[in-house]
């Protein structure tokens, strides 16, 4: 690849490079790092229309692309199609629009630009591409070795000659399930991808020209077939494929192919008999255990020189149903060798540390061991006793001999317990070597807080574990599966630290390659034959289209699987409930897993957050392919159901019951309203004020943390996402890698499990503040969330080029921000104000905004303006540095602690009688303090009383308030009685909703030295809970008051609600006036 070089580097505190870059040291206009179909010089592409991409580098600023001139040529250099000048900005997913390309061809591409001021750079060095097969192109047999056993391993072999000057040699070959190719004895490759071959196969590439030698040559391939998978897996049947196209010097050609000619070795080194299976729950027999007999090896079986002749012939297989296509996103590769932490004797055992959790495979030296001996490897993902990952079995040869088996499984451990070595073992002996696909991690985040930094290092270095060609769950036992929500969860966070990453396109394509006849996917893909459903999961695919979109700029990625979005949605409009407007998706459902106590199913708030989520994508891509009345219909039905959710679940204009039928409140519910943006405008900041107030409370599972982390950072809360992070450190302790939860180790939180990663993303994405506003990242936002810390700093990579933000607010009077905007993208520049007066900011030293106005006159930055907490400038390419100052006017955040007035009784200061139970159980997290008491109605028993009692020093008008906490057990008229004088008042209460919270009972005038009491008994339908009352000065706590404008919208809400199913518009218009007359 042809790099980008800036002459300013990332931006400092001390400004230096946006000095260098004033002095007038220029860097031309440039264009820079070509990539074709998202690779840089793939070895092959599917027939059809290739697109292309590419940057641009200038030092100077509000650099904006408007024409290009791609030239495209052959092997020889004749050019084959020429753009001309394209009047575009447009320098990602930009199609080739020139005659049908031929396959497996060989060509090359430049590109040249103009920009606004008119200059036109030199064209950017030549990129190279190949055009792969077609189907019909193969014209190699699939073979295989006469069995079909599990875990079935073969050998297979191709001699020929070279007997003329080579000009090129590809290879195109492919396996059901996977192969390692060697030609000449050396190493080509490994693959392919996961993959279904009936829909979506993938076949990979290879130059090996400089492999061949002239003479005798030998194709070799380990080729392994994983078995009849009973649970998350493809069951197609074994296959190999192979075919090289070779083209001389002097014009003619030869291909090798897979056919009955080649030769087979069915019995090898791996053990087939009697397989050994790991995995429970979604990966029962996902992976076999390695079972190896040394004595079995055979020597030089890869090289030139092997003599095959007694191997038996291959059997040609009929696989004429596969489908496939040129894999693009890369290779397993062996990418670290770590060396253990420790090495340790226990008994007749060894135990290796390395510290943390890897994902890959062990290497092991042996010194000691006779032939036969057989040497045990137990892997550990956590500590011994906890995330067994199984094991593996070496049958020594004897003497020196070194104890990996590559890329056939990988598995995940923290420890190796060693048994049956017969030698000393010491560090120099064993090394964990940490496999997955190669990705060029670009991205970064750095912050003020120890424990921030570490999190995000773990969840990156997690995620990064669990690209194995795809996206999988990476744990050794269970779910090494690409399920939809972890593609989210990890697939993200590789958009974010990852350049050029084609991860989410797979993604993309395989779940739509099986895409069920309802219109639902599946929930793991590829995953033939294994027919789970999960609509939670499956809103995942257009969220996940959406964003590959957003990074990638690939809009034919819209286009092509625009059938795909409108035939889910057609299925999820069939679960919508016409009297109340929300959706009800039937199968199963989850809206937080695992662990949490948020509700599943039904009319769930989370789920229908995530379809109007997805409605409003559905609307932002059907208007992008041209699809407008799809766009209105799905924009319409967005507004409805935002509509129908705050009608139905909102409550109090400050909260969101879990379900319709439901008096569950948990914040994560609120989280999923605010991460969706279905919270009115009206009730935004009660909302949040709500939602802060939980702060403590927010239990949730490893689903659920994505949610809430969102809801956090989008309400404004930085400050309670930092701290909330405590959640990492059991994780960071035991082993330094992300498990499926945040409790404790279980079959259900498995300890190397990278669904709870999603910080790798957030992180960048909100405290770093990069989002981008459309395709390819031509516009985006700096919006960062500074509660909490003093400084952060990121990098993101974009298809455009890297975006660098860095912010110090280490007082309340300044703010200063950094930002590095590439050529060809404008950004959207958010600096907090910090409830500051007298705001003043200033850009590199010069002022541009004071008193309330923009100051025009800096290169780039086209306009600022004073909106909801933020001075916002658009500015277009260059490197940035902001300073904000100003007299702080402190208000409060909405997460930050306020005294709590007035007197507080918990449960350990009433007075109870009958029967009463003391409950402290963590899963009760909306209770008060340390515990609460509750008390079931029985019939014929004494009367359960509990008694709250407490002078009054001053008199005065106070606010009598309780605190519960919620169950659908609890009782819905649980009686409070308030006693002040001669005032004596029963206040029946709803214990299934408002919990967690101080809720009204009344007000009362009381005198000096007067006395008010609260009594509860349990004379109600179901569990009574006493927890804690509250008496506190009225003035100081006036109940929550609406404006007129959030009344009138409740009163709205409560008409249609009551005449849902049969409402006219004259009776809502009648209630809408008169309360507009009221306000």
């Amino acid at each position: 690849m042809i790099p980008c070089v800036l002459i300013a580097g990332l931006l400092t505190t001390t400004g230096l490079p946006q000095a260098i870059a004033r002095e007038g040291i220029s860097q031309p206009l440039s264009v820079c790092e070509p990539l074709t179909n998202g690779v840089d010089s793939p070895e092959a592409v599917d027939p059809g229309a290739p697109q292309f991409s590419w940057k641009l580098t200038s030092s100077q600023r509000d650099v904006r692309q408007t024409a290009y001139q791609i030239v495209l040529s052959d092997a020889q250099g004749k050019t084959v199609w020429d753009s001309g000048k394209v009047e575009s900005d447009s320098s990602s997913g930009v199609l080739y629009t020139g005659e049908e390309l031929c396959s497996d061809t060989f060509y090359t591409w430049k590109v040249r630009v103009w920009d606004s001021r008119g200059q036109q750079s030199e064209f950017s060095e030549p990129a190279p591409f190949r055009v792969g097969l077609a189907k019909s192109d193969w014209t190699a047999s699939y073979i295989w070795d006469g069995s079909e056993n599990q875990n079935d391993f073969a050998y297979f072999r191709k001699g020929f000659r070279i007997d003329k000057p080579v000009q090129e040699a590809v290879v195109y070959t492919s396996a059901h399930n996977d192969y390692q190719l060697y030609l000449n004895g050396e190493p080509v490759g490994v693959g392919p991808a996961r993959s279904d071959p009936y829909s979506y196969g993938q076949y990979c590439a290879y130059d090996v020209t400089d492999l061949l030698e002239q003479g005798d040559n030998a194709f070799a391939a380990l080729a392994h077939w994983h078995g009849v998978w009973s649970d998350s897996g493809v069951n197609a049947k074994p296959a190999y494929i192979l075919e090289a196209r070779i083209r001389y010097e002097d014009g003619t050609s030869e291909t090798i192919k897979t056919d009955e000619s080649w030769k087979c070795q069915p019995t090898t080194p791996y053990i087939e008999e009697n397989p050994v299976y790991f995995g429970f729950y979604g990966g029962v027999n996902n992976r076999a255990s390695i079972q190896y007999d040394a004595r079995r090896e055979i020597p030089g079986w890869n090289t030139v020189s092997f003599d095959d002749s007694n191997w038996q012939a291959a059997q040609v297989v009929d696989r004429q149903e596969y489908n496939l296509y040129a894999q693009l996103v890369s290779e397993q590769a062996e990418m670290e060798s770590l060396s253990p932490v420790s090495v340790v004797r226990q008994g007749e055992n060894w135990v290796v540390d390395f510290g943390k959790c890897l994902t890959g495979w062990p290497e092991l030296k042996l010194h000691a061991n006779q032939a036969g001996d057989s040497v045990k490897v137990q892997y550990w993902e956590v500590e011994q006793g906890w995330g067994d990952a199984g094991y593996d079995s070496y049958l020594c040869a004897g003497g020196e001999e070194t104890f990996k088996a590559p890329y056939v499984r990988h598995t995940s451990f923290r420890l190796l317990e060693i048994s049956g070595y017969s030698g000393e073992l010491t560090a120099d002996d064993v090394w964990g070597i940490v496999a997955y696909s190669s990705v060029d991690k670009q991205g970064n985040f750095f912050s003020s807080d120890s424990r921030l930094n570490a999190v995000y290092e773990m969840c990156e270095r997690s995620g990064r574990q669990n690209i194995q060609q795809g996206i999988i769950s990476v744990d050794a036992n269970r779910e090494q599966s690409p399920w939809t929500a972890d593609s989210w969860n990890i697939g993200v966070g590789c958009l974010y630290n990852h350049k050029d990453t084609m991860l989410i396109d797979k993604v993309i394509k395989d779940y739509a390659g099986e895409q069920l006849e309802s219109g639902n996917f599946l929930t793991c893909s590829p995953a033939k034959d294994y027919h789970s459903e999960m609509a939670e999961w499956s809103l995942y695919w257009p969220m996940l289209l959406w964003e590959q979109y957003l990074f990638s700029g690939d809009a034919k990625l819209l286009s092509d699987y625009y059938p795909n979005l409108t035939k889910f949605l057609d299925y999820i409009e069939r679960s919508r409930n016409p009297g109340t407007g929300l959706y009800n998706p039937p199968g199963w459902r989850a809206s937080d897993y695992a662990g949490g106590s948020l509700e599943n199913g039904g009319e769930n708030i989370a789920t229908n957050s995530q379809i109007y989520q997805v409605l409003e994508i559905a609307a932002q891509i059907s208007q992008l392919v041209g699809q407008d009345a799809d766009a209105q219909s799905y924009s319409q039905a967005a507004a409805e159901l935002k509509n129908a959710v705050n009608r139905n679940l909102l409550v109090d204009g400050r909260k969101y019951r879990t379900t319709s039928s439901s008096g569950q409140i948990h914040p994560l519910g609120t989280a999923w309203a605010l991460r969706s943006g279905i919270v009115p405008a009206a009730f935004e900041q009660r909302v949040i004020e709500w939602f802060a107030s939980q702060k403590g409370n927010y239990d949730v599972g490893g689903y659920g943390g994505d949610a809430l982390y969102n809801g956090l950072y989008q309400a404004g809360l930085g400050k309670i996402a930092t701290e909330d992070y405590a959640r990492y450190d059991q994780m960071l302790e035991k082993n330094n890698t992300n498990w499926e939860s945040f409790g404790a180790l279980s079959p259900d939180n498995m300890g190397n499990h990278a669904w709870t990663a999603y910080p790798s993303y957030l992180l960048p994405k909100y405290v770093g503040g990069v989002q981008p506003t459309s395709g390819g990242f031509a516009t985006f936002d700096v919006k960062p969330v500074t509660g909490g810390l003093t400084w952060a700093e990121t990098t993101v990579p974009t298809a455009r080029g890297e975006i660098h933000t860095r912010w110090e607010s280490l007082d309340e009077e300044h703010l200063t921000l950094n930002v590095t905007v590439p050529a060809n993208t404008v950004a959207k520049i958010y600096l907090p104000d910090n409830d500051m007066d007298s705001l003043t900011v200033t850009e590199g030293g010069t002022p541009v905004f004071a008193d309330g106005v923009f100051l025009p006159g800096v290169d780039g930055l086209h306009d600022g303006t004073l909106t909801q907490g933020y001075v916002v400038f658009t500015a277009g390419s260059g490197e940035y540095s902001f300073a904000v100052s100003g007299n702080p006017l402190h208000t409060p955040d909405p997460g930050e602690e306020q005294p709590e007035t007035g007197i507080i009784l918990d449960d350990n200061q009433a007075v109870f009688e009958g029967n009463w139970v003391y409950e402290t159980a963590s899963n009760h997290n909306d209770r008060y303090g340390d515990g609460f008491r509750y008390s079931p109605w029985v019939s014929g028993e004494p009367t359960a009383r509990a008694t709250y009692s407490a002078t009054v020093e001053q008199a005065g008008r106070y606010s009598v308030y309780a605190w519960w906490g919620t169950h659908p057990n609890r009782a819905t008229d649980t009686p409070y009685t308030i006693r002040c004088g001669d005032r004596v008042e029963t206040v029946r209460v709803n214990q299934e909703v408002d919990g967690g919270q101080w809720n009204l009972l009344g007000t009362y005038d009381v005198p000096e030295g007067g006395t008010v009491t609260v009594e509860i008994t349990n004379d109600a339908n179901e569990y009574v809970i006493a927890d804690a009352v509250r008496i506190a000065p009225y003035e100081e706590t006036q109940p929550d008051t609406y404006t007129p404008f959030q009344q009138l919208q409740l009163t709205v809400y409560e008409m249609e609600k009551a005449d849902t199913g049969n409402c006219t518009r004259p009776s809502v218009l009648a209630a809408f006036q008169q309360a507009l007359r009221d306000a």
